[in-house]
Order: structure tokens, then C-alpha cells, then sequence
């Protein structure tokens, strides 16, 4: 299996010929400019917006240039976003996603692949591919840098990074090498001046090592949940101190698709999973992505069912914080976006900005009221950051 970098090195001829840059920040308030949605299209060909669910509005933020985004988050309020890019900078917005203001004190041009942020929105952690990862805990006002006593290099391929709701709890992935899996490194001070990381092992004892592609906690940072583009998936009920195989079994059949993309909830009792055909290489091509599945956890053990038949590059699962809604993005051939207003029972498709099909995340605030949705394709095709306003789902 090749290193991730070295396929990410492979577009870089791509980039500087033809990527917009990332551009400065937009101070001030800025008014959104509207943007024409179009129908849903994530679903095989599925067109058209499901009966009862509410119009969106989406708009453009004043200012902004295309680029090629990668990462959203917000925290539940929607007061603070976060919104990244590969390669460029980390933009974060302060006023409901109106205006953004790309940051200063991080590495330029870093390949920004994963970020979460605290409930209100002090603390930031970021963390970037064949690179570091960086906080703030004033809101974007300064950053460092808080993983050098493991990366000493500045040059781990960071995958994904998740933050508990108080900051204190941080957990990230790394896919690892071209022989060899990588390593989940969790904190429990998160917020200390200098945070201490341990790498997580197996419940019981062992070396835990996989190639990583995700990870989320729930509010508190106990429960965690990790998964690989080899079809694995675990779970850590101690902060991501220890980690148990979590398998994903539908009607007493195991599940595993090239796990791309996951989301827990706020409670711990909901896991939205999903794959990616076109880069989670550990499974075979053509079984990396047979839909999206949703795990409840009641009674000490975890049940799932396939919330949405529709398969394809999932890019990004996000669960509303605080009510029953779940989104997900797609890229390519099905490139669209799904939601869910039962916790995942069912999906429908979500009717997105006109003139994109490279989506690439989307965030959800708590009451599924706004959402921040990105485009693009790192070193290769720029696509526009859109906020909407509405409800996502009836």
C-alpha cells in the first residue's frame, strides 16, 4: 500500500499549475450572497427533494475564493466555525459563519485535514497531514503547537481529530506508513499549558496500529470510536485510552466497507459510519462503500442497520448536537449530500448549491438550524464554502 503523502505528493504538479490559493481573511461583518440550490443528487440518481422537508437557503460568504476545502466544523450555538483547506490555511468564522478570517500563527500551506472545537468555541485543535497538530484556547487569537514529544519531525499524516465538549479531551488518528499501521495518541488535559499524550492500545494489553481515516468522541470525551480503511472499527470507553474491536454486523452479517467517515454522538448512543471507494485502499475496490450505517448502543452492547442504501466517497458525517438529524456529504459520481431527521432511521437527499459536485464536509449547529457545507478536491479541484439558514431537515 502506497503512503498517503506520496499519493497526496502525486497532485502536487496539479496544484501549482492550477489550485486558487487560499487567499487572506475577510475582516468585518460581510453579508452572505445568496446561492441557487439545486436537487439532491447523492443516491445512485435519485433527484429532488424529498416531500416535507424545508427549503434551504445557502450563501456564499462576501469575500471568500474558491479553494480546495476539505474540513467543516461549528460548535453547537454556530457562533464559532471552523473551516479548512489542503493545502492553505485554517479559517475561522465568529459570527455565525457570515465572515471568515484565515489565521495566523500555523504553518503555511499545511495540508489542514481534520478539526473540532470546543462548545463555546475558546478552544480549537487542528491538525494537519504529514505535519502537526496546533491550539488555541482564545479562539484563534494565538496558536502552538502541542504534539511535539511524539512528532518530533512535524511530519505524522494526522487523519483525524476529535475534541470533547470542554476541550479537555483530545484524540487523534494517524494512517501510519507504507508497511505498517498508525497510532492513536490521546490527552486527557487538553487544556493544560503543555497537554500530555499517551498512544492508545488494546483493551488487555497489546499494540494497537491500523490505518486509521477517522475518529469522534461523544460530549464528555469517555466514549470513542475509531475506524480504518482496512474495515475496522474500535471502541474506547476510557477517554481513547484502550481500545475494543467494535464490529459492524447488519442481520447477522459482518459489515466491512473501507471506513472512511464516522460521527458519534453527543450521548454516546449513535454511530453514523460510512466508506470511501475512491481512498480507502485496504479493501478491495468495488466493496469500500456499500452505504451508511447506523449503530445505537442500549444495554451494554451496539446494534446497526444500513440508515441509507446509496454508496459512493462518503467525505464527511456530522450528527447534530442536539437533535435527531444526521448529514452526510459525497463526492464524485454520486456527489451530493444525504440527511436524516429520524437519528438515522432513514435518509433523504439534501438539496445543495448549484454548480458543485466535489463535496467535501459539512458541519450541523445543535438544532440542525444552520450548517456550514464545503467543496473541493486537495491539490486539484478549488470549490466554494457555503453557510445555510433553515432548518436541514423537516
Amino acid at each position: 500500500m502506497l503512503r498517503i503523502t506520496l499519493l497526496v505528493l502525486s497532485f502536487t504538479a496539479v496544484a501549482l499549475a492550477g489550485c486558487g490559493g487560499g487567499g487572506g481573511g475577510i475582516g468585518g461583518t460581510q453579508v452572505p450572497a445568496p446561492v441557487t440550490a439545486q436537487p439532491a443528487n447523492a443516491g445512485g440518481g435519485t433527484t429532488g427533494v424529498t416531500a416535507g422537508q424545508a427549503a434551504l437557503v445557502w450563501s456564499q460568504p462576501a469575500g471568500l475564493a474558491a479553494n480546495t476545502w476539505h474540513w467543516t466544523a461549528t460548535n453547537p450555538s454556530g457562533s464559532v466555525m471552523v473551516a479548512t483547506t489542503i493545502p492553505g490555511d485554517l479559517y475561522v468564522s465568529r459570527d455565525n459563519g457570515a465572515s471568515w478570517t484565515a489565521q495566523s500563527g500555523l504553518p503555511a500551506n499545511a495540508m489542514w485535514i481534520s478539526a473540532d472545537l470546543s462548545d463555546d468555541g475558546q478552544v480549537i485543535v487542528a491538525a494537519a497531514l504529514n505535519g502537526g497538530m496546533y491550539r488555541t484556547r482564545d479562539g484563534g487569537a494565538t496558536w502552538s503547537r502541542i504534539d511535539s514529544a511524539f512528532n518530533a519531525t512535524e511530519n505524522l499524516d494526522y487523519e483525524s481529530v476529535s475534541l470533547s465538549a470542554d476541550g479537555t479531551h483530545i484524540v487523534a488518528v494517524v494512517i501510519g506508513g507504507a508497511t505498517s499501521g498508525g497510532a492513536i495518541w490521546a490527552s486527557t488535559d487538553g487544556t493544560a499549558d503543555a497537554p500530555t499524550f499517551a498512544a492508545a492500545t488494546m483493551a488487555g494489553g497489546g499494540a494497537l496500529a491500523s490505518w486509521w481515516r477517522a475518529v469522534d468522541s461523544d460530549a464528555s470525551g469517555t466514549r470513542v470510536v475509531a475506524a480504518s480503511h482496512n474495515g475496522d472499527a474500535w471502541v474506547s470507553n476510557d477517554s481513547g485510552a484502550t481500545f475494543a474491536p467494535l464490529p459492524i454486523t447488519v442481520g447477522g452479517t459482518a459489515v466491512q466497507d473501507g471506513w472512511y467517515r464516522l460521527a458519534l454522538s453527543r450521548d454516546g448512543t449513535t454511530l453514523a459510519i460510512a466508506g470511501n471507494e475512491e481512498y480507502a485502499a485496504g479493501v478491495a475496490a468495488g466493496q469500500r462503500s456499500s452505504g451508511l450505517y447506523v449503530g445505537r448502543f442500549d444495554a451494554g452492547n451496539w446494534t446497526f442497520a444500513r440508515g441509507s442504501d446509496v454508496k459512493g466517497n462518503y467525505t464527511r458525517i456530522a450528527i447534530a448536537a442536539n437533535a435527531p438529524v444526521i448529514a452526510a456529504t459525497l463526492s464524485g459520481a454520486n456527489g451530493g449530500a444525504l440527511v436524516s431527521s429520524n437519528n438515522g432511521a432513514s435518509f433523504a437527499p439534501l438539496s445543495t448549491p448549484a454548480g458543485e459536485t466535489t463535496w467535501r464536509s459539512i458541519a450541523i449547529t445543535g438544532d440542525a438550524s444552520h450548517a456550514v457545507l464545503a467543496a473541493g478536491t486537495f491539490f486539484a479541484t478549488p470549490g466554494n464554502l457555503y453557510v445555510s439558514s433553515g432548518p436541514l431537515a423537516p
